[in-house]
């Protein structure tokens, strides 16, 4: 891969297009409720409160983006995570706040 100092400006607009897919909250939603699993449109409904025509919308960009894939399996279709990155990202980002809210209330605590 590519140092940052040499990436090109295609690679950085392609990482930075995969960043906003991610930084929309209902995205985010619907990946976070994939993450244990696949899902039916009214599984990922009922545990994300995404109304069914966001949910449309929001699951054909996440499949464009090639971060989710879809089946069907009788009358359902059934959405699950084919991206392996993401996952990761998703710890690696829960980790990340963690410690930084940890360093924010430890110097909370100094001032005190």
């Amino acid at each position: 891969m590519e140092t940052a100092l040499h990436w090109s400006e295609e690679a950085v607009e392609r990482i930075a297009h995969r960043f906003k897919m991610l930084a929309e909250p209902s995205r985010l939603r619907i990946l976070f409720s994939l993450l244990t699993g696949e899902r039916s449109c009214a599984e990922l409904i009922h545990e994300t409160g995404i109304a069914q025509a966001a949910l449309s919308r929001q699951l054909a960009l996440l499949s464009e983006g090639g971060m989710v894939a879809r089946r069907r399996a009788g009358a359902q279709v059934l959405y699950r995570i084919v991206d392996p990155a993401l996952p990761k990202i998703t710890e690696m980002t829960v980790r990340s706040l963690q410690h930084r809210e940890q360093q924010l209330m430890r110097a909370l605590a100094d001032e005190s």
